[in-house]
């Protein structure tokens, strides 16, 4: 049980029996003081109360630091609704920002027909390099992935509508965004080198 020492301006909260024993050394208390035994000291028992319902992506529910105190003078515990700082939203965001769903990507990316034809157009070990250069990319390596793919988009064999779909379906899937980026990189990113003059 949480108890105030009222004080007006000054009172103390939580409060203790311990505390009041330490703060009255020289009386005796009860080892289990009533009601009435308490508030002789002006301290009073605090009701427990439900919070306060709030979007925790925008808002924190905090005890206020002192309770309120009722008409028939009893005391209940008192909360705040605050907004969240920047970097408690950073927070919030970060923990509850959806996972990447890898294998629902290979899956539909494999389900989709260009896909499924270029697979079929392409040599047996650069097809299975794909699928297994994706199953890599979802554990943190997508070299695999991106040395078969930079030579499939070279060579003019994933076409834009193709390009713009798997796009689509990375974000849909939550994919990292330097993934998702990479999977179309810019125009110029894709161009042969020069060759030296000499």
């Amino acid at each position: 049980m949480n108890y105030i020492l009222d004080k007006g301006a000054q009172s103390v909260y939580p409060y203790t029996v311990s505390m009041l024993r330490q703060d009255n050394p020289n009386v005796g208390i009860s080892a289990d003081p009533t009601s009435y035994d308490l508030a002789t000291f002006g301290v009073y028992a605090v009701l427990l109360s439900t919070p306060p319902e709030a979007d925790p992506s925008t808002h924190r529910i905090e005890e206020a630091p002192l309770p309120t105190r009722r008409p028939d003078g009893s005391w209940v515990q008192a909360w705040v609704v605050r907004d969240v700082t920047p970097e408690e939203k950073a927070a919030w965001d970060a923990a509850n920002a959806p996972q990447p769903d890898w294998m629902a990507f290979g899956i539909d990316l494999a389900m989709h027909p260009s896909i499924t034809a270029l697979y079929e157009s392409l040599p047996g070990p650069m097809a299975g390099g794909l699928s297994v250069g994706l199953n890599e990319a979802g554990k943190g390596d997508p070299r695999l992935f991106f040395g078969l793919w930079s030579r499939l988009l070279a060579a003019g064999a994933i076409s834009a509508e193709l390009l713009g779909a798997i796009a689509v379906m990375a974000v849909e899937h939550h994919l990292p965004a330097e993934f998702t980026s990479e999977l179309a990189p810019a125009p110029e990113s894709r161009r042969p080198p020069k060759p030296e003059s000499t």
